[in-house]
């Protein structure tokens, strides 16, 4: 936890009003024609600013002491729990691999659709590369990730999927019933003589 305050208060001290350096950028903004029509503006830091450096490589950091926190317990539980096999039935087995699956699934979610992608668009603003429009491709990866990472679940636990499977086959197969009735009371004789 103070790590991440400790983050919050930097970041305002990072993220402070400097009138001089909102005029230089300014004129990069008004020559952008992706960003500069009907996007609000606003700037907070420049990519050469020293503090900004820090701020984000601070970032980094956590997300990989995070990620790496998050792999090593995983393989430490996975390894125990191959250990205490022996004493688990086959349904127990089962349910902790696909326990084990979306943990893995849900932990690496985030970091395909989000993660990467900030470390992307970060990393090229420090290297000054203006590419037009891919910020906006970049930032709409983030409104995925409610979607995905359900699904993704549903997907991986078999009693999940055993039952969108069931569920799927009984409205197509109620939706040709349907369609077999509609299609007889339309065509009353040609369906006598097709049977």
């Amino acid at each position: 936890m103070l790590v991440t305050f400790s983050y919050a208060v930097f970041a305002i001290y990072v993220c402070w009003p400097n009138p001089e350096q909102w005029k230089k950028q300014a004129a990069l903004l008004a020559a952008d024609p992706i960003y500069y029509e009907g996007i609000p503006n606003f700037i907070f830091a420049s990519a050469d600013d020293w503090r900004l450096i820090v701020e984000f490589s601070y970032a980094y950091l956590q997300v990989c002491v995070s990620y790496g926190l998050t792999l090593f317990f995983n393989v430490k539980i996975y390894r125990y729990l191959k250990t205490m096999e022996d004493q688990m039935t086959s349904k127990t087995k089962d349910a902790h691999r696909q326990i084990n699956k979306t943990l893995i699934i849900q932990a690496l979610t985030p970091a395909i659709i989000c993660l990467i992608p900030v470390a992307g668009s970060v990393s090229l603003t420090f290297l000054k590369t203006n590419i037009q429009g891919l910020g906006l491709v970049l930032s709409m990866m983030f409104s995925l990730i409610p979607l995905i990472n359900p699904i993704l679940t549903l997907i991986v636990i078999r009693n999940y999927r055993k039952t969108i499977v069931v569920t799927v086959k009984k409205l197509f197969n109620s939706s040709q019933l349907l369609s077999r009735i509609e299609h007889s009371l339309i065509h009353p004789l040609s369906y006598v003589s097709s049977a």
